[in-house]
């Protein structure tokens, strides 16, 4: 039976967050070391989509390299990047975050100790390097038609999924979304 009142891994998660704030503060080489295995998974998630939205991914670098801003743990370089791959491609890393959900809700079945504590490492990993790069939004934002297009996809599929409403009613509706939000 799953327990889901075992707050262990939620604090394996807590300690691990910690230990990188400090680690990125106080002992940066370390930290480097630290998130090689979320920089791994960072860069094999652009890879992927960009690969299956034909972006065509002509370099894969996993090491770090020392820029104006910092460091750059990691990149891959596309040959083909425009509207239709653009977003999806630059924003990929954040399909790390239901993927480290989904270890968080299967630890509650673990009872072994030794199990949770590297799963912790590898979970706060996923959510650590789940953040999209300055580089990865300037890619996003190279193809403006782009960023329209899906979000008029998302618009429409959420216009589709809200029962009862027709298309004589959108005006409706619409103005009841606004004055929720305003």
């Amino acid at each position: 039976m799953l327990n889901y009142l075992d707050n262990t891994i939620y604090i394996y998660i807590l300690i691990n967050i910690l230990t990188y704030i400090l680690m990125k503060k106080y002992l940066f080489k370390t930290t480097l070391i630290f998130a090689f295995i979320g920089t791994v998974f960072h860069e094999l998630m652009h890879f992927s989509i960009g690969l299956i939205l034909l972006a065509k991914p002509t370099l894969f670098s996993l090491i770090p390299k020392k820029t104006n801003e910092g460091y750059t743990l990691g990149s891959v370089s596309f040959q083909n990047i425009n509207f239709f791959n653009a977003l999806p491609t630059s924003m990929a890393p954040l399909i790390l975050i239901p993927i480290s959900l989904y270890l968080i809700f299967i630890s509650f079945a673990i009872d072994n100790e030794l199990i949770k504590i590297p799963l912790a490492f590898l979970i706060t990993n996923l959510l650590i390097s789940s953040k999209p790069s300055s580089a990865d939004f300037n890619i996003m934002f190279s193809s403006k038609f782009g960023i329209f297009l899906y979000l008029g996809i998302i618009s429409i599929i959420i216009i589709k999924e809200v029962k009862g409403i027709e298309i004589n009613n959108i005006n409706i509706f619409i103005d009841s979304v606004w004055n929720i939000i305003s």
